[in-house]
């Protein structure tokens, strides 16, 4: 009697829907995979991955809530799922990537390279269940250690990118991160409050946080992006929420897609 072989179980994250669907429809004819779920923000997938506990995920680095790398700080490094980061092109990114001989997908997504992708995944899920049920090695013990390690990369080359541009009138001002308090959603822009001035962004705040090191800033709500150095205390609100009060004496109500974060980031009870 012949056994039917182990179909791998896959998370897909992303918060835009027609790269969800684009994705699944490439891996929707894999036999080898089965996909158990779509992720559509950062916090929606740690839900999914502690409760579905997929072998394989599929992970967008940009989103709202949480990004992808702090979704793998969220879950802890030794917990993760195999993982696939998906992107966009950015070259401190793919650098490390690429240092620390991780998988990833760039958008567009093409189905060659999901493919690809995919057959090299199945070949080191074999792998990891055949050392485990022959007790071997600890399984993906390498892939811990190098997700670890590219954590610190991207961090570090987050930091090193050292100055963000903006706009004072028609004058471009350069800043450091630490310089910088606060930013908030104005229109199609962004107001940052920093050391010596109120200056616009002319980007979107994903494009602004994407910028920010994410060890010294957190997004608040949709509307605001801080520096932590720049809290004072954080007070309980109404319904879950958490009223952070700056230095400044100004108050920032969390968002409902955002107060697990902050919970989760200060050990809030």
């Amino acid at each position: 009697m012949s056994v039917s072989p182990r179909r791998w179980r896959v998370l897909i994250v992303d918060d835009e829907e027609p790269a969800r669907r684009l994705m699944r429809s490439h891996l929707a004819g894999v036999p080898a995979l089965e996909i158990v779920g779509e992720g559509v923000d950062g916090l929606d997938a740690v839900r999914r991955i502690e409760q579905q506990a997929p072998d394989l995920v599929f992970l967008d680095i940009q989103m709202p809530g949480l990004t992808g790398l702090e979704v793998v700080d969220a879950v802890g490094v030794e917990q993760m799922p195999l993982t696939v980061f998906v992107t966009a092109y950015d070259e401190h990114a793919l650098r490390a990537f690429r240092a620390r001989a991780f998988d990833y997908v760039l958008k567009p997504i093409e189905a060659t390279q999901i493919l690809t992708t995919v057959e090299r995944a199945v070949r080191r899920l074999t792998a990891d269940a055949a050392a485990a049920n022959g007790e071997l090695v600890p399984p993906r013990a390498d892939l811990t250690d190098r997700l670890a390690s590219l954590l610190a990369d991207l961090e570090r080359e987050r930091a090193g990118d050292s100055r963000i541009t903006v706009w004072d009138g028609d004058t471009a001002i350069l800043l450091r991160p630490s310089e910088i308090q606060r930013a908030t959603v104005d229109g199609n822009h962004v107001r940052v409050d920093a050391i010596g001035g109120t200056y616009t962004v002319r980007e979107p705040m994903h494009a602004v946080e994407a910028r920010l090191p994410s060890r010294q800033f957190t997004r608040l709500n949709r509307s605001v992006l801080v520096n932590v150095d720049a809290i004072r205390e954080i007070q309980p609100y109404f319904r879950g929420d958490f009223a952070v009060v700056l230095r400044d004496g100004s108050h920032v109500i969390t968002g409902r897609t955002y107060r697990e974060r902050i919970r989760r980031r200060f050990s809030l009870v």
